[in-house]
């Protein structure tokens, strides 16, 4: 027998602690509570009730019984990914430095990019992308070192974030992060008591780029928090991370002996779950913007890379007057504000990974300035 209730009412109504009851306090709305229990045939909406009258006491127990049931590892969760989203858009305490003159010239340039964090805006994450998140919170141990991931999220570009911990009771390697190179927070973990290696993969055989990112905030001297950033890199045009696709991640252990110990099972993720994204377009150029990428896919046919793909300016510029800066190249000083960014040899796709939550409802234009001077603006599509 289902029962109708007034759902905002019963939210008011239920004394959890007369009932011997408890949920998890993460915040949730009485709407997503009512969609989860209508979902599952639990409630039937009715119409709201013009005076209140207190339900009994049984069905009172009953749909509170119903709601810690159902929605403990569902409807209720929502809202507990901001550590997550904290960790994948925030600064991970890594602290921002200023554009630098090199002494001598590296890869062509004598000017070390500058690179700044946002503040993480997990309420406006949590909103737009805590129901695209898919929770693993499954390990794997190699040579005394055990990973878990905790939680992934894809977005429809194949663009990809996961966060993870790798644990050693008895004391981590030394933590060496790259301070010369970008994008902050590159590490490895090595010393004369063994090492680590992360790796991840995609089944159907997709070579995925890579950037491994520690989360110095949350480190300790047993526990690694770290944000593993990865982009597909296809051979051809329309190729990419394909929904039914599997991510399988390991840990690669090396001993104080130098043996390399590698775990047996991965650790799966389905790739079928992605967050959204919205078009772009700029004349025959076209563009798929979400909060954790931009990429931009010359038309077809084009033998030579757009000429945005090598830009001293990229912007994406927000409905308020607000701008976040993806990259800027002058004569004297340079930024790279973003994980990683770069064209695909093979098919001419320019990717860029975010460093911060970009709210792609709020978004006016993306603007590319080419080095010679040409201004790109993207703009949402109609």
């Amino acid at each position: 027998m289902k029962i109708t209730v007034d759902i905002a009412d019963l939210m008011d109504e239920l004394d959890l602690e007369e009932l011997g009851l408890s949920l998890d306090p993460s915040p949730v709305t009485a709407g997503q509570v009512l969609d989860e229990l209508t979902g599952r045939g639990v409630l039937a909406a009715g119409p709201r009730r013009n005076k209140r009258r207190p339900l009994r006491l049984a069905a009172r127990a009953a749909v509170a019984a119903a709601l810690v049931i159902t929605l403990s590892v569902t409807a209720w969760a929502v809202g507990n990914y901001t550590d997550f989203f904290d960790s994948v858009f925030g600064d991970k305490g890594l602290e921002s430095r200023e554009s630098e003159k090199l002494p001598e010239p590296v890869q062509g340039s004598d000017i070390m990019p500058g690179q700044h964090f946002g503040t993480a805006d997990t309420e406006t994450a949590e909103a737009a992308l805590a129901g695209y998140v898919t929770e693993v919170g499954k390990s794997v141990t190699a040579g005394g070192y055990t990973l878990t991931v905790e939680n992934c999220l894809i977005d429809e570009n194949g663009v990809g974030a996961i966060a993870y911990t790798v644990a050693c009771p008895e004391g981590l390697p030394q933590i060496n992060t790259f301070d010369n190179m970008l994008p902050a927070g590159l590490y490895t973990a090595a010393d004369e008591s063994g090492s680590f290696v992360l790796t991840v993969k995609a089944a159907s055989g997709l070579f995925l780029d890579h950037y491994d990112i520690l989360n110095a905030a949350e480190t300790t001297d047993t526990v690694l928090h770290g944000v593993y950033y990865f982009q597909p890199l296809a051979r051809e045009a329309g190729g990419g991370l394909g929904a039914d696709d599997t991510l399988c991640i390991e840990l690669k252990a090396q001993g104080p002996d130098g043996v390399t110990l590698e775990c047996q099972d991965a650790i799966e993720i389905s790739a079928a779950r992605r967050a959204p994204s919205i078009e772009l377009a700029c004349g025959e150029l076209t563009a798929r913007l979400s909060p954790l990428s931009l990429v931009i896919r010359p038309p077809e046919g084009l033998e030579e890379p757009w000429g945005g793909a090598s830009s001293r300016e990229r912007v994406i510029r927000y409905r308020d007057g607000s701008e976040y800066v993806l990259d800027r190249c002058g004569e004297d000083e340079a930024e790279q504000n973003t994980i990683a960014a770069g064209v695909n040899g093979y098919t001419g796709v320019n990717t860029t990974i975010f460093n911060r939550f970009v709210d792609t409802a709020a978004v006016a234009d993306v603007t590319v300035t080419a080095s010679d001077g040409t201004v790109y603006v993207f703009r949402p599509a109609a």
